[in-house]
């Protein structure tokens, strides 16, 4: 049994998105276009989330659910911010169709292929306190190394808190002097 089944599931369907769209941008289109149902509006199929183009294929077969999970699951990474959804008018509606342009940058992280901004920070943390340790200044003392140190350690805490890849990111540009 998967450790987490719910996160498993949201990986499969950002992996299906991802090579949806590579298929979409080597055929030059710029997006992928699903169709949406939620209640029995569909015939039998009932609510689902359906690829526009392949004969209207169930997304949920595609990522081993349901085809209702998958729509459910869709929303929730749109809700989240995982993905670039354009609803347009339709976000409300029971039927319609949504095009997907792109994972976000917490897709990608997601799914592995950028670095997370997290353990980006704490590893620049980590070498800024390997610094410290290892510095051989006459004018810095032992006890002004520990203060330093005790001060990476506060920050290091502090950051802890934060669920947002975007604060992380303006803690490492703060870092780096790149604000």
């Amino acid at each position: 049994m998967p450790e987490y089944p719910e996160q498993e599931k949201a990986d499969r369907l950002l992996r299906f998105l991802k090579e949806e769209l590579r298929k979409s941008y080597d055929r030059g289109l710029g997006e992928v276009r699903l169709m949406f149902v939620s209640g029995g509006s569909f015939g039998d199929e009932g609510a689902g989330l359906f690829l526009e183009s392949g004969g209207r294929a169930g997304v949920g077969d595609k990522i081993g659910t349901s085809n209702g999970e998958a729509l459910a699951i869709f929303r929730r990474l749109d809700k989240e911010g995982y993905i670039y959804a354009d609803f347009g008018r339709e976000r409300n509606k029971d039927t319609g169709f949504v095009q997907v342009e792109d994972l976000s940058d917490r897709g990608y992280v997601q799914l592995g292929d950028f670095p997370n901004p997290r353990d980006e920070f704490l590893q620049r943390l980590d070498a800024i306190e390997e610094a410290i340790r290892t510095l051989q200044d006459p004018n810095v003392s032992e006890d002004q190394k520990e203060e330093a140190k005790k001060a990476i350690g506060t920050i290091r805490q502090f950051s802890l808190g934060f669920a947002s890849s975007g604060t992380y990111d303006l803690l490492i540009r703060s870092l780096t002097g790149g604000l």
